[in-house]
């Protein structure tokens, strides 16, 4: 979705003469954007909530997870130039109160496969953490040092797939939801990509409403307001979980070795037993 659309010519040259097809899976901006934000602090991001969404809205933001990747009708505009309407899919992601085979349903729609011979594997999920916890790590990410303060596959490991996917998201806790003003403009340019969507021809898997947002949920939370003692709390939890799994991760470490010939703990109690 980053690419430029040098790049995405490119693209398509490199699979001439094959009929290109471009399919774009898309879902509302509303919670689109909190989820980038969110993903850009896994990844080391020290930006605040309120300043990414004023780099989004002002089209300040570049890369995978900025406002140029995100924006449904120039991303397609960039791979689709040149292309027949029909060869141009958008898949709407449901709603999330909506059956989990779903969006797998509607990309067999546009690939044009028999959905019920396939059997659909429960694979790991990319969940959302709480909006106290992307917080608490957004505060923890200048603290870390190299490898860990930096991207790459140990940050990915310990940082994002760990503390974040296993431990931070396991507490649970309040959603990341937009502020008004944000949200508001963020469903006016859904509102707008659905209009323009409709007018280019291009084909719809799915249900264009998906793309509108629905009215704020009351139930979410800002995270550059939660409060500081809540975020304590949780910073607390997470210290005892990490010292919880490190001493199940030594017992588990000392079972071994005293079960492996020659191993040091099989070797102090042959010593004991011999002084």
């Amino acid at each position: 979705a980053a690419a430029t659309a040098e790049q995405a010519a490119a693209a398509r040259r490199d699979l001439a003469p094959a009929e290109v097809h471009v399919v774009m899976t898309v879902r509302d901006y509303v919670a689109q954007v909190p989820a980038l934000w969110q993903e850009s602090v896994k990844v080391g991001s020290r930006t605040s909530f309120e300043r990414f969404i004023a780099q989004m809205l002002g089209n300040q933001r570049q890369g995978p997870l900025g406002w140029a990747a995100a924006d449904v009708v120039a991303v397609l505009d960039r791979w689709g130039a040149g292309l027949a309407p029909h060869t141009i899919h958008v898949v709407t992601v449901p709603r999330p109160d909506a059956p989990s085979e779903l969006l797998w349903q509607r990309m067999c729609q546009v690939l044009r496969l028999d959905r019920s011979g396939w059997e659909i594997p429960q694979t790991r999920r990319n969940q959302s953490l709480g909006a106290v916890q992307v917080e608490m790590l957004r505060r923890l990410n200048p603290w870390l040092q190299p490898p860990l303060g930096r991207a790459g596959a140990p940050h990915y490991r310990w940082i994002r797939r760990y503390l974040a996917e296993d431990i931070l998201v396991s507490q649970g806790g309040r959603r990341v939801g937009l502020p008004r003003e944000a949200a508001a403009a963020l469903r006016d340019r859904g509102e707008a990509a659905v209009r323009c969507i409709e007018e280019r021809g291009w084909d719809v898997a799915g249900d264009l409403a998906d793309l509108v947002a629905e009215p704020l949920d009351s139930g979410k939370a800002n995270p550059g307001e939660v409060d500081t003692d809540e975020m304590l709390d949780e910073a607390m939890r997470t210290i005892a979980e990490l010292v919880e799994r490190q001493r199940r991760a030594d017992r588990a470490m000392r079972r071994q070795q005293g079960a492996e010939p020659g191993g040091p703990t099989l070797l102090r109690r042959l010593t004991s037993r011999r002084r």
